[in-house]
């Protein structure tokens, strides 16, 4: 049986958006799937506290905290998922050895530290895992808009300061 873990550093919640859950939908037809099927498959997310979800015995999400949450930076309205900007998560890291293949679905502390690993096991000429990613969110794109959003935000804010100040 191979076991696969999927990373996907955003902040589980009922408001997240369709990155999350796609892979919610993956996860629970592949919990639908008969034992003969040979795949294991755990789905690492963000969570507000570490646990597990079991959806049958072969298929999971871990909810692991962030170590560098970027719940900071988002706005009053909420319209940015939370994700994870360190450069490791140590925990992440005791944890994806027990998995033979590893999917990146972004390029954040979980990618980060999937790619530290599998360094060092090669390095080391330990197995390597199997890594593959898939690209979901044009980032650059999206960091761009965002900039824009939050310089706006700054903006109105210090008008609405220096009209206070001014009254």
């Amino acid at each position: 049986m191979f076991s696969v873990a999927v990373l996907v550093e955003l902040m589980r919640s009922g408001t997240a958006g369709g990155h999350v859950k796609c892979w919610e939908r993956f996860a629970e037809s592949a919990a639908r799937l008969p034992d003969t099927a040979g795949l294991d498959l755990t789905v690492y997310f963000l969570g507000d506290r570490e646990r597990i979800e079991p959806l049958s015995p072969r298929v999971r999400f871990v909810m692991l905290r962030p170590v560098l949450s970027t719940a900071a930076l988002t706005s009053a309205d909420d319209a940015e998922d939370v994700s994870d900007l360190a450069p490791y998560h140590p925990r992440l890291a005791t944890l994806l050895p027990q998995h033979d293949v590893w999917h990146l679905t972004h390029c954040f502390a979980y990618a980060t530290t999937a790619a530290r690993l599998a360094r060092s096991a090669a390095r080391r000429g330990a197995g390597r895992p199997r890594v593959v990613g898939s690209v979901h969110t044009d980032l650059p794109a999206l960091a761009s808009v965002y900039t824009r959003y939050l310089a706006g935000r700054a903006a109105e804010e210090m008008g609405e300061w220096a009209g206070q100040r001014a009254g």
